[in-house]
């Protein structure tokens, strides 16, 4: 894990590089609303983080803690909290002494990922490098997964996949539900029978097992989280009673629960989002113990502004390399499938659909300053005592 052993060492070093310190609360309408089993995002409200060095260098990151506590415990209100009265503080009280090791508060690494990211941006920024250029995957165009979310009507369904399939994706994957699982299935099957599909229930299918049937019998790629984040032991019972292959998402919160649900057979897959897991470097080791018990993975998002979405594209870009033939196609997508206007320089697709690894310094993307300002909706800033 010499890779891991870096980026932690460039998070230390931009820690201790920080005199200063913003959070800004920024809220970015969406193209489409964002549709799972926990909830609906119409607007995204996330937490940004601006680390200042003295000689007014910046680095960014990004806390993509979701609106209300329904996919994770974390939401935006608590994480802009944590970051203002807790995290920041303790970056800009260690950078001053010297104490190179990042500040963690337990139960929120959405807002640690986000300290996280912006240390090892400043510390790139710094030295003139990147994070594609410190993964080895500068250059590199990696294949991605559409994410269908927003809709309960079948023929909008079929256009957003046909709309999908052309723009050049690899697969495509429908949020699900109880009461939107089967018909959602059904009619995109019908309309794209050679189609790449799987479904993400976010942990909702428990209580409805004429659904789980019907996707067991449904030809698809992966069926993700069907159960509650908990419920590991019942995900390993229907793996070895059915042979679906499963993907985990919400069961994995750290490395010790990677290697748990393998280990169980709970799933086949893992999804690795560096906001879920606390930051890149977790996410490599995760990485590593998927590699390690010869699982699979993909990199998932978060509906992340520029400032997240760059370094889990840089992260998606990494497993592709590492893993090979054995790597999922990425969730993420190009800053133009989620917003009309974001707060960097977009994230693009190439002329095949494919995600391009942002190259640009730091983590990728630059942060427009202009464009910050439009869409915060509080600042507030963290000085030395």
């Amino acid at each position: 894990m010499v890779v891991a052993q870096q980026l932690a060492e460039l998070a230390a070093d931009g820690c201790r590089q920080t005199v200063g310190a913003e959070a800004v609360w920024v809220s970015l309408p969406l193209r489409r609303a964002h549709v799972a089993a926990h909830g609906t995002e119409s607007t995204r409200q996330v937490v940004l983080v601006r680390l200042i060095d003295a000689d007014g260098g910046e680095g960014w990151g990004e806390c993509s803690a979701l609106s209300a506590p329904g996919y994770t415990t974390e939401w935006t209100a608590g994480a802009w909290d944590v970051l203002r009265h807790q995290l920041l503080p303790a970056v800009v009280a260690r950078g001053v002494v010297g104490d190179v090791s990042a500040p963690v508060v337990a139960g929120h690494p959405m807002a640690s990922a986000a300290v996280e990211a912006a240390a090892i941006d400043l510390a790139l920024r710094r030295r003139g490098d990147g994070l594609a250029a410190t993964l080895g995957v500068g250059g590199r165009h990696i294949d991605r997964c559409a994410v269908i979310t927003g809709t309960r009507d079948p023929a909008e369904a079929v256009a957003l996949v046909g709309a999908a399939v052309e723009s050049g994706v690899a697969m495509v994957k429908l949020k699900v539900s109880p009461d939107w699982g089967l018909s959602a299935v059904d009619v995109v099957r019908s309309a794209f029978p050679a189609l790449t599909l799987a479904v993400d229930a976010n942990g909702s299918l428990g209580s409805a097992p004429e659904v789980l049937d019907g996707l067991v019998a449904g030809g698809l790629a992966y069926l993700e989280q069907p159960f509650a984040a908990d419920e590991l032991v019942r995900s390993a019972r229907f793996v070895a009673e059915t042979g679906t292959v499963v993907a985990l998402d919400e069961s994995i919160c750290d490395v010790a629960d990677a290697e748990r649900a393998l280990n169980v057979q709970a799933g086949d897959i893992i999804n690795v989002k560096p906001a879920r897991l606390g930051g890149v470097v977790a996410s490599l080791h995760v990485l590593a113990a998927v590699q390690r018990l010869q699982a699979s993975a993909f990199v998932g998002g978060m509906v992340e502004t520029g400032v997240g979405r760059s370094v889990a594209v840089t992260l998606a870009a990494r497993l592709a390399e590492v893993m090979g033939d054995t790597a999922l196609p990425t969730d993420l997508g190009p800053s133009q499938q989620y917003f009309d206007e974001d707060v960097t320089n977009p994230v693009v697709t190439d002329a095949t659909g494919r995600l391009v690894v942002p190259t640009g310094p730091g983590c990728g993307v630059e942060v427009l300053a202009g464009q910050i300002s439009r869409f915060a909706v509080k600042r507030t800033t963290v000085k030395p005592q």
